[in-house]
């Protein structure tokens, strides 16, 4: 993988007066024609830009306009309704399947405006069908969501999650995770946080550490108590939580509340509307108002010297914080308040310095923040009705700035799972990244592709990426990464290795994805070689298709399943050798 050396994130002329590069705004579209402002954006990996807000008319490149209920989609120029929309949606969340999350305060309708059952606060919208889909019944607003591995986490101002028969899934007060696989709501700890809806205190953002453990920062109704029932102090406003335990950061924020937690590498972010932290003996961290830092060794530190007002998101790239919201300036080292510095300023890390990025910032709030790192490009969502002085830049803006950055390989592991074996990477960073072919090799075979994986194009902050080859059998395999420049320039990275021993009992796996359109696999593992038979059966028991019907050798093996020719409604798959047969259910939805 390249090893170029990182160049400089250039941020706008008026920033740096000896580089000839500056910051431009730009239309999306043309921009919103009637609403109140955007208040979150999101972008999926065919182009889609999301967007949530109280806004029902958008204009397009082509000056057409387009009604809309509060939800919209973005794509070459054009923008489309989504479903029947909300009458008030928060947040937009992609999941990894290609759906879309919203949150917020009320249900979702379908295209012909009927109101889709248990949908308020949370859905999932179909982009394939156009239609919005409920996953659980909610008591209270949903705040915010954020995806780990294959679960959606949740967090809001709820007491408890039920599922869509309506059984309370026990230990979901404040914070759950939804299973994206078969959509099942699990909790993810046993602590109590308190809650009051009535007054919209709780959790109102969550960021996961890993191995179980999660921290949940907004305004919650007092401290919060561990699975052992004691209460942890310093805990009101950002907590450290897992399954049974709970910590504070130090001695803890206070103030009004946090709006959110963004990372800077290993450390943390928290921004909203608070008075500032304090260190483990209780002492205030003077400058910490409304923006801080953490470092899970040192703990709080402040950012510049201070943000004067409230801060609604922050967006960290390569050493740089964006900074949005509706504050009235930051301060320099002096003390006196940076010109232009409203509602839309850049923190330089390596500098410790603050640097405004127009000479005629955004004249209301800014609610949101998304960096696209495909574009190289800033999206800013809004109340303001321009910015730098660009027409139809009305909340809705693009951002623009010059990007120069290495692709860098940070790690690439492969592991044996339930359904073959998963390669991991990340990547540091990426320039001119086509993407990656993966390529396998055995003891019998030499290199050969086996997949291909999109890359980000260019990037400045670490990409994960993941692929699961379940087309192996038993036996040693050794795999490579060629990532791919889109000039066609290519390099290798390191061999990993992987051993797959002969399965030790006869399985047959839950299908994935479940449910599926219109395509499924279905995974089994042979001790032995057998004669062996897998078949589907509709409801009622007759035979819709046989899969298979020979003798296969020991080991792992996967079979795909197509219903394209099939209705919609629950499937059973039955896998029979001479001497074992077991059978599993799976929903197809059209």
């Amino acid at each position: 993988m390249k090893q170029i050396k990182l160049l400089t994130f250039v941020l706008s002329f008026v920033i740096f007066c000896n580089i000839s590069a500056q910051t431009n705004f730009y239309p999306v579209g043309q921009g919103v024609v009637s609403g109140n402002y955007i208040n979150d954006i999101d972008k999926d990996n065919n182009g889609n830009i999301y967007i949530v807000g109280p806004f029902t008319e958008l204009k397009n490149n082509d000056g057409t306009t387009v009604q809309v209920n509060n939800i919209a989609r973005f794509y070459n120029g054009t923008y489309y309704k989504v479903a029947g929309g909300s009458s008030q949606m928060d947040k937009v969340t992609i999941l990894p399947n290609g759906h879309v999350a919203f949150c917020g305060w009320q249900p979702g309708y379908q295209a012909d405006g009927t109101e889709v059952p248990n949908s308020r606060f949370l859905f999932f919208y179909n982009p394939n069908t156009d239609e919005i889909y409920p996953v659980c019944i909610m008591s209270s607003p949903v705040t915010n969501m954020v995806v780990e591995d294959n679960y959606l986490i949740i967090v809001g101002y709820f007491y408890s999650v039920k599922d869509l028969a309506g059984n309370i899934i026990p230990n979901t007060r404040g914070i759950a995770k939804i299973n994206l696989t078969n959509l099942q709501i699990e909790s993810l700890t046993n602590c109590f946080m308190r809650i009051d809806d009535w007054e919209t205190l709780g959790p109102r953002d969550v960021e996961p550490l890993g191995n179980g453990e999660y921290i949940v920062a907004g305004n919650m109704h007092g401290n919060t108590i561990d699975g052992f029932g004691n209460e942890i102090p310093n805990t009101g406003m950002v907590a450290k939580i897992s399954m049974n335990h709970c910590s504070a950061l130090s001695g803890g924020i206070q103030g009004s509340r946090i709006y959110g937690i963004t990372k800077k590498n290993n450390d943390l972010i928290f921004f909203g509307q608070f008075y500032g932290a304090y260190d483990d003996n209780g002492n205030y961290i003077y400058e910490t108002g409304n923006l801080v830092g953490f470092n899970f060794n040192t703990g709080y530190y402040k950012i510049g010297n201070g943000v004067y007002g409230i801060i609604q998101d922050v967006q960290y790239i390569d050493n740089y914080l964006y900074v949005g919201g509706s504050y009235g300036g930051v301060y320099d080292q002096t003390g006196q308040i940076i010109p232009n510095s409203q509602r839309l300023t850049v923190f330089s890390f390596a500098e410790n310095k603050w640097y405004a990025v127009s000479n005629n910032p955004p004249n209301n709030t800014v609610f949101d923040i998304y960096f696209d790192n495909t574009e190289n490009c800033i999206y800013i969502g809004g109340l303001f009705n321009d910015i730098d002085g660009i027409a139809n830049t009305k909340y809705f803006a693009k951002m623009t700035d010059n990007l120069a950055l290495p692709v860098e390989l940070t790690t690439f592991t492969a592991a044996v799972n339930s359904s073959g074996v998963k390669l991991n990477w990340e990547t540091a960073t990426e320039v001119n990244n086509y993407g990656f072919a993966i390529e396998r090799k055995s003891e019998n075979t030499e290199w050969k592709k086996v997949a291909f994986v999109n890359g980000h194009g260019n990037s400045n902050s670490p990409k994960t990426y993941s692929y699961v080859d379940s087309k192996v059998l038993s036996g040693v395999y050794q795999y490579r990464l060629k990532q791919i420049d889109f000039d066609g320039k290519f390099e290798y990275s390191a061999v990993v290795e992987i051993n797959l021993s002969v399965p030790q009992k006869f399985e047959l796996n839950q299908n994935y994805p479940n449910p599926f359109n219109p395509s499924t696999n279905i995974k089994f593992s042979l001790p032995k070689a057998s004669n062996v038979t897998l078949k589907v059966f509709n409801a009622i028991g007759e035979e819709v298709a046989t899969l298979i019907n020979k003798k296969l050798p020991a080991g792992n093996h996967v079979v795909n399943f197509n219903g394209s020719n099939l209705i919609s409604g629950v499937y059973f798959y039955q896998l029979a050798t001479d001497e074992k047969s077991v059978v599993k259910k799976m929903l197809l939805v059209k």
